[in-house]
């Protein structure tokens, strides 16, 4: 894959997904 600008296509959906678990888990705690 062509790192041209750092990211692959494949890091950035793991990022994605990382943030949105993250934002899941917040939105559950804020919501108890």
């Amino acid at each position: 894959m062509n790192k041209r600008n750092g990211f692959t296509i494949i890091e950035l959906l793991v990022v994605a997904t990382f943030l949105i678990i993250i934002a899941i888990l917040g939105f559950s705690q804020y919501t108890k």
